[in-house]
């Protein structure tokens, strides 16, 4: 509900004066590729770090830690520093190269995003981010789920996992192939092959971004923050117990994770927990010894 009602907030955008003027000379003042490489990569940033820092003070304050999924999971500064390393290949170099090759090239060469001066109504808005999401939904889950296959996790995959309770800034915490083709290509080619306005694609992106970090921000978030998705609770619990459990909980929104079965050690957990998602990491390891899927069970 929260990113729904930021994306009717941005969509409405375009009826502002102010902003269709500021639009108007943002466009006639750079070029389309400009627009969409150099736009596209500062719109990411912009996006994800206030909101992963933020996160990261709260984490560090413990104003929210009654509210933490895993209470006990402490985030040491050796994880840290490899993430800020991880952070900067992945934004600094595989974010900039794919801007450039393809969300710029194909935009330049008229085949990928509209860039106009006219900013697009708010229900094209709408409606083209909503499409882009049923389409990344798929792509998402099976993908993912390969990525759990055998060599593809113990070399690419695991990296994502060694934050077995995921935080906000470690969202895309990553191998730089995972992260190139895992999570940029799905952000990125719906919006192409739908050659949406390049307003639509920078409102896409950063819902994309927070859509992601409150999945890993480890925190559980109020039910109706998420009027779609897992059963028995929010999202942010649904993911964090795919760190925990490992090879589960596949999908966003949890559709395609039960239409395959692939939720069970999820829903045996909850309803070890009375049909409750979990609040608190201590309250969760008791539940846990009644349920025939233990959380503790890893490969890695």
């Amino acid at each position: 509900m929260v990113l729904l009602g930021l994306l009717g907030a941005l969509s409405l955008l375009p009826w502002s004066p102010t902003f269709a003027h500021y639009w108007s000379e943002l466009v006639a003042a750079h070029s389309p590729y400009g627009l969409a490489s150099w736009g596209s990569h500062a719109i990411v940033l912009l996006a994800f770090f206030p909101t992963g820092l933020a996160f990261l003070a709260i984490d560090h304050v413990g104003w929210l830690s009654r509210y933490k999924i895993q209470a006990d999971a402490k985030v040491t500064r050796q994880q840290l520093g490899k993430l800020a390393l991880n952070l900067i290949i992945n934004f600094g170099i595989t974010l900039l190269l794919e801007s450039h090759l393809i969300i710029g090239r194909a935009t330049a060469a008229g085949r990928g995003l509209t860039v106009s001066q006219e900013l697009p109504a708010p229900w094209v808005t709408i409606a083209t981010i909503v499409g882009c999401a049923i389409l990344q939904e798929p792509v998402f889950y099976y993908s993912h789920r390969l990525l759990h296959v055998g060599p593809l996790y113990r070399h690419i995959h695991k990296v994502h996992h060694e934050f077995h309770a995921p935080i906000a800034l470690a969202a895309v915490y990553a191998h730089p192939l995972e992260f190139g083709i895992q999570n940029i290509m799905p952000l990125f080619v719906p919006y192409l092959l739908l050659r949406s306005h390049l307003f639509t694609f920078y409102v896409g992106c950063v819902l994309n971004v927070l859509g992601t970090q409150m999945h890993h921000c480890g925190y559980r978030l109020p039910a109706w923050a998420f009027p779609f998705g897992a059963p028995k609770g929010p999202q942010p619990n649904f993911h964090d117990f795919h760190h925990e459990a490992t090879h589960c909980n596949f999908g966003i929104l949890g559709l395609l994770d039960r239409l395959h079965g692939t939720d069970t050690k999820w829903r045996a957990a909850v309803q070890a927990r009375g049909g409750q998602a979990y609040v608190r990491w201590s309250r969760k390891r008791k539940a846990v010894v009644e349920s025939p899927y233990p959380v503790e069970e890893r490969s890695d």
